[in-house]
C-alpha cells in the first residue's frame, strides 16, 4: 500500500484520491453519486441509490482510485452491512456482506478503502477487511475511537480516549504508542558517534530517499547506512497536494544535536493523501523514530 488513508465521520460530503473526486448529492428520496476525473473533471460514474429513511441523510461511501464503493446497513427485511462497488461506467454491485466476512456490525459509522484493504468504524470498534479473502478482523481497541484513523500496510493508526495506537498486522497486537516511545532507549546523534563531539553535527537534512546531507560527511555517511532508517525514510511524502496545487517541501527530516548525548528529530508535515482531514504523516513519523 503506497500511503495512508484517514477517515472521517460524515462532516463533509466529499471524497478525494489522486485520480478521482466523488460526491452525493441528496435529491428528495435518492442519494445521486457522482464520481469525476480529477484531471479534466469529466463524470465517470453516477450511481443513485434510495435515501436513507431515518436521520441519516446519505449512505456511507469510499474511494478507491476510480472505484466507488457505498455502504447500506442492515434492516429487519434485510439483513446483512452490504459493502457496494461501481467501476468508472458501471452499474453499483454487491460486493459482500461485512457479517460474511466476520464482523459483527453494531451502528455503521465510516469507512476508507486502498488497494483492497477496507478499515472501517462501528460503534466506536475500528476493523480490518482484507477485501479479496473476504476477512475481516477487529483491531482490539477497548475504547472508543477519536479522531482521524490512518492505515499503511503494515498496520492501521488511531487514537481513542486513551492515547495513540498501532495495530501491527504482522504480529496482531496493540501497541500503546505513548508508552512505547517513553519506554525507548535515548540514541546518541550520528555525529557524536563518529566525533564524540556534541556540536560535530549541528544538522543533517534528508533531501530524498537515498541520501542525506550535513556540515560534515561522516554524520551523512552513518545515515546513510543505516538500513532500517533507510526503509522508513522511502515512504516520506516531498510535497503538500491541495486540489489542483501541489507545494514541493525543500526538506522532510532534520536531526540535530543538543549536546548533550541526545538529538532532537524533526520531519516536516506532508500530504500523505487523505478525504476530508488531511493526513500529515504519523504513521511515516512513528516507522522513521522507531527507525
Amino acid at each position: 500500500m503506497a500511503h495512508d488513508v484517514p477517515l472521517r465521520f460524515d462532516t463533509l460530503n466529499l471524497r478525494i484520491t489522486q485520480a478521482t473526486i466523488a460526491l452525493a448529492e441528496v435529491v428528495e428520496d435518492s442519494n445521486i453519486f457522482h464520481v469525476y476525473a480529477a484531471d479534466d473533471g469529466a463524470e465517470i460514474t453516477k450511481i443513485a441509490l434510495a435515501a436513507p429513511t431515518d436521520e441519516r441523510r446519505r449512505w456511507a461511501y469510499a474511494l478507491d482510485g476510480t472505484t466507488l464503493y457505498v455502504v447500506t446497513p442492515a434492516t429487519p427485511e434485510d439483513p446483512g452491512t452490504k459493502l457496494y462497488k461501481a467501476s468508472p461506467g458501471g452499474d453499483l454491485a454487491l460486493v459482500t456482506t461485512l457479517e460474511s466476512a466476520g464482523a459483527d456490525v453494531g451502528v455503521f459509522w465510516d469507512f476508507a478503502v486502498e488497494d483492497g484493504t477496507m478499515v472501517f468504524v462501528e460503534s466506536g470498534r475500528i476493523w480490518s477487511f482484507d477485501l479479496a479473502a473476504n476477512q475481516a478482523q477487529w483491531l482490539g481497541n477497548v475504547t472508543e475511537i477519536v479522531g482521524t484513523i490512518n492505515f499503511a500496510s503494515d498496520g492501521v493508526v488511531f487514537a481513542t480516549v486513551d492515547g495513540m495506537h498501532f495495530f501491527e498486522f504482522a504480529t496482531g497486537q496493540v501497541i500503546d504508542l505513548a508508552a512505547s516511545i517513553a519506554a525507548a532507549p535515548v540514541r546518541r546523534s550520528a555525529g557524536q558517534r563518529e566525533h564524540d563531539q556534541p556540536n560535530a553535527q549541528t544538522s543533517a537534512e534528508i533531501w530524498d530517499s537515498e541520501s542525506w546531507l550535513s556540515a560534515l560527511p561522516q554524520p551523512a555517511q552513518w545515515l546513510d547506512a543505516q538500513p532500517h532508517l533507510s526503509q522508513a525514510t522511502r515512504a516520506l511524502a516531498w510535497d503538500w497536494k491541495s486540489g489542483f496545487t501541489v507545494i514541493e517541501l525543500p526538506w522532510a527530516l532534520q536531526l540535530r544535536s543538543v549536546g548533550d548525548g541526545t538529538s532532537h528529530i524533526v520531519m516536516q508535515a506532508g500530504r500523505y493523501s487523505g478525504l476530508t482531514t488531511f493526513d500529515v504523516g504519523f504513521a511515516v513519523w512513528i516507522r522513521v523514530a522507531g527507525g
